[in-house]
This record gives structure tokens, C-alpha cells and sequence, in this order.
């Protein structure tokens, strides 16, 4: 399975503030650093295709949290 690269990927609090943002790398691989354990809501965009979302995901720094994100191609 090939990931997306350069999608952006957000990461939304419950009260709808963006806590971070990055870009997936060539593999469609990304990393937030630094986000404050707590529940999420995981957002990947990229031009060509539809958003993905992804509700609840909870991130925890004792273990990293490994989401696969689908993005289906637009038409």
C-alpha cells in the first residue's frame, strides 16, 4: 500500500483549534511532534483527491499512535 506524499495533515482539538500541522514525506509517512496527549481529529488533504478525516484518534507519548489515512482519488 503506497501512502500520499506532501498531503497536508491536521490535527484539530476538540474545541476546533488546530493544534499542529505538517506534510507527508515521499513515502506518505508524518510525524506531529509535540502534541499534548489528548484526543484528536486527524484531517489529510491533497490536491487530486478527497479529504480523508479521521474522528477521535488519541494521541499518547508513552506509545506512538500508528493511523493509516485513505484518501480516495477525486473525479
Amino acid at each position: 500500500k503506497q501512502g500520499i506524499a506532501n498531503a497536508l495533515v491536521i490535527a484539530t482539538d476538540s474545541s476546533g483549534h488546530v493544534m499542529d500541522s505538517v506534510m507527508s514525506d515521499k513515502r506518505g509517512f508524518y510525524i506531529f511532534r509535540g502534541l499534548r496527549p489528548g484526543r484528536y481529529r486527524i484531517e489529510a488533504r491533497s490536491t487530486g483527491f478527497h479529504n480523508s478525516i479521521y474522528e477521535n484518534i488519541l494521541a499518547n507519548k508513552e506509545k506512538p499512535v500508528h493511523e493509516d489515512t485513505r484518501v480516495d482519488i477525486s473525479n
